[in-house]
This record gives structure tokens, sequence and C-alpha cells, in this order.
């Protein structure tokens, strides 16, 4: 199988079975059965995930001491198959190049084209290590090239006779394991709504806090350790097990549904229901610059990304559309009329400003897009005498909130930045409401106002 090109070494691990000039197949020294590759093979795959047997390289010349690796195989024949392929159709065209430049320029432009060609428009991953990892996965457990590799991980699995070190990988639906020990290959493939309970442990007796504990369906418990990122490894798949499960609920959701809408059901038809949603205007949604800085995310930085959201929305009750855009670590906000100071976060999301204080007395706010006249930003001074900004945002009924954060701190200006991004966005989609007389129209700030007692009362008043 073809792989994107990528920088390889020679090594002891590897053995050259066939050799031209600029291209090589190589066969890996765990083909064999002797004790001494054995060992060799155990050493490779604890230093890396587990490595294919076969592999086709190229080099400039026969002293390159580094390679461009185009092509993998767990076969014999699937390796001979790409190099038949390679022998016809460019290795008698490198030959007629002089320059060696070109020569490798030609081969990973067509090795290029030929993996985009075979992904079928997949997204392939652009980091080498991930795109090894992501070859190994779906060749040692015989997943389809639908199946995206989220992330991967270096630990051991604990036996009752012995350690197996080895690699865990977590993809979207699925949790395995590899391991290869002394010629002894371990493996387990789970799938992830098969998951029961997940549990941070503690390794060698107690004294080591680098494990987690994992329990299937059936009662079954694996004890994974040596995991240098436990946290993070435990919070990925507790975000990966939640996405199956609510995937899983959401199917079953819609199969009861099906079957009590029979042909003879009084229910509303498709019809009705896009009659009753007739606004043709998409959600507010974050700003081309906010999608374009997500769009270069990895899996795995986006699962994370997800659940971030999950919890903002679940701290400040806000529907499931609303997408955390830019938190502001430390923020003062002083009580206006009052000594009452609180330290906290400052977060901003797609409709809404929000701000939290975790000290004992607590401090909560959320405040919509559409209520905010006018912000402001000007230096200012705290109340240690250090130099801060201080972002004043002017609500629709002239009410002021004032937050101080520390001039040292970047992610002010990408937090305006967003803000101003996301109230102009704001601006125009009420624009387009009120020009194509949609369902928004109606729910812009003044004219929700308009429909409070409250306002009658004040409009009295002042009369």
């Amino acid at each position: 199988m073809f792989v994107l090109p990528a920088p390889a070494e020679p090594s002891a691990f590897w053995s050259d079975v066939k050799v031209t000039a600029n291209f090589v197949l190589q066969q890996s020294v765990s083909a064999g059965g002797a004790f001494l590759k054995s060992v060799l093979a155990t050493i490779q795959n604890v230093l890396e995930t587990k490595p294919p047997p076969f592999r086709i390289v190229y080099r400039h010349d026969a002293t390159a001491i580094a390679y461009i690796l185009l092509a993998v195989g767990e076969t014999a024949g699937e390796i001979e198959s790409d190099w038949k392929w390679l022998s016809d159709n460019i290795m008698p065209v490198v030959v007629e190049l002089d320059e060696p430049a070109e020569r490798a320029n030609f081969v990973v432009t067509k090795i290029r084209f030929l993996v985009s060609a075979e992904e079928g428009g997949q997204e392939v991953p652009a980091d080498r290590k991930m795109r090894a990892a992501t070859t190994t996965f779906r060749q040692t457990f015989s997943v389809s090239r639908t199946e995206n590799l989220v992330t991967y991980y270096s630990c051991a699995l604990s036996g009752s006779f012995m350690m197996h070190q080895g690699w865990l990988y977590l993809s979207e639906n699925y949790f395995c394991f590899y391991a290869y020990m002394f010629g002894s290959e371990k493996k387990i493939m789970l799938q992830l709504r098969d998951i029961k309970d997940l549990t941070r442990a503690r390794s060698m007796g107690g004294t080591r806090d680098d494990a987690i504990e994992v329990t299937t369906r059936d009662g079954t418990q694996y004890m994974f350790s040596n995991l240098f990122h436990r946290d993070e490894t435990y919070e990925m798949l507790e975000q990966l097990t939640a996405n199956t499960m609510k995937r899983v609920l959401m199917n079953s959701e819609y199969t009861s549904t099906q079957q009590q809408s029979g042909p003879h059901s009084h229910g509303r038809s498709p019809s009705d229901a896009s009659a009753i949603n007739s606004d043709s205007r998409p959600p507010m949604t974050p700003t081309s610059a906010a999608v374009s800085s997500r769009g270069g995310k990895s899996l795995a930085e986006q699962i994370a990304q997800q659940r971030r959201n999950e919890e903002f929305r679940g701290d400040f009750g806000l529907p499931s559309s609303e997408e955390l855009l830019s938190v502001i670590e430390t923020a003062t906000f002083t009580v206006p009329g009052t000594a009452t100071m609180y330290r906290g976060r400052l977060y901003l999301s797609t409709s809404f400003v929000c701000y939290m204080s975790p000290n004992h007395r607590g401090c909560r706010i959320t405040l919509p897009l559409a209520a905010v006249r006018r912000i402001e930003r000007a230096n200012s001074v705290d109340s240690y005498g250090l130099q801060c900004y201080e972002l004043t945002i002017t609500v629709w009924h002239q009410m002021s909130i004032a937050f101080r954060v520390p001039s040292t701190s970047n992610e002010c200006n990408g937090w305006c930045d967003s803000l101003r991004g996301q109230l102009k966005s704001m601006v125009e989609e009420q624009q387009f409401a009120k020009t194509h007389h949609t369902a928004l129209a109606r729910y812009t700030l003044k004219a929700f106002c308009k429909t409070c007692a409250s306002e009658h009362l004040l409009a009295q008043s002042d009369s």
C-alpha cells in the first residue's frame, strides 16, 4: 500500500530484499523466527507503533544516509504488487532524469497523487507519525478506510504474569491495543459502546498515578499503565465514549419514532415541519476567522474542543448550538456601585458573553450579544497599580459592565477580535431578517422589549 512520502532512515531493523539504484524493497527483522530477530522486533515495537513487515523506500544513490518512505505492506504479495507498479511506471522515467532533486520531486509528486486518489476524498493526516499510526491501525485491526484514528498512546497492559508494552489506538468507534513481546502478540479490539466504566487508577502497587481501568459490559477488566499523559487519555476516551452513546441514543430514538409513525399515523408531515420553520436564514455561526482557525485542527483537537464546548454550555445553561470561541483566563469584575470584586474567566461564544468566578461567593454573568450596544477597550490600572486593559460593555439599557484584564495577556486581543467579528455578523443577520421579513425580526432586542410589561410601566413613568 502506497503512503504519503515521508522521511525514513536506514536501520538495523530492516534488511534489503530487492535493490535498484534508487529504490529498495526491505523486510522487517520481525518476519523471521530467530530469537535475536524476536528481541529486535520487540524493541522496535516499543519504540514505535507496530511496523509493517515490508516497506519500499527511495534513495538518491547507494551512499544515501536518508530515505523517503513510499509504500508499506503486511504480506509479501502486497509489497511485490507495489514494487511491480513502480517498476512499470516510475523506475523507467527516473532513470532518464539527470538531477537527483528532479528525480526525487518526480517520485514524491507521483506517489502523493496516487495516495490521494486511493483515499477517495478521505482526509489524510498531515503529521508523519499520525499517518504511520493510522496505516498501522487499519492494517492491524482490519477496519475500513472510513474509520478515522483520533489519537494513539504508548502504554502497557497489565496481565497476570507480565506487562505487555504496546500502543493504545482510539478511533471514532473503537478502543484498540496492540503489543508484540518476544514473538508473542497481544491484541485487544473493543467497540466504544461496549465500555461500561472508566476509572483512573494507580499502578506498581499504588505508587504510580499513571493507569486507567476499563470495564466492559460483560464484566471484563483491563488495566493500562505507563500512560505519560494519563489525564489527557482519560478525558479523550471519556469524550469518545460519550459521543458513541449519543449516536446510539439518537439512532434508537429515530427508530422508535419511525415505528410509531406508520402509514396510518396522524403526525405532522415533513412538509408541515418545514412550513413551521420557514426562516431560510442559516443560524448564527462563528465568523470566518474562527472557522479558518478550526479547519486546521486534527480530529483529536476537534474532539477536545467539543468537550470544552459541552462543559461551557453546561456551566451557563446555553443551547447546544453555542460554540466556545475565545477565553480570557484572568479577568476581574467589580460590581457597579460597590467595592465587591471577583476574579474569574471571561468567555465568548457565538451568541453570548459569559463570566464566571470560582471563588466561594461566586459570580456568574450571561450576556446575549443582542443586548450589547457598545464595547470599549482602554488602558487602565488595577487595584495593585499594575497596567491592565479595561473592557467596558454597554447594553441597550445604558448599563455598563467593566472587566479588567492584565495587559500582558495576549488572549485579550484575540478575544476582542472575535467579539468584533461576532457583533458584525449579528448585525448583518438582523439586517437580513428585516429585509426579508423573516422570523428573526421578531426577536430583535427592541421589538422584544416592547412586549414586556415593565417597558410599558417605564414609559408611563417617563411621560
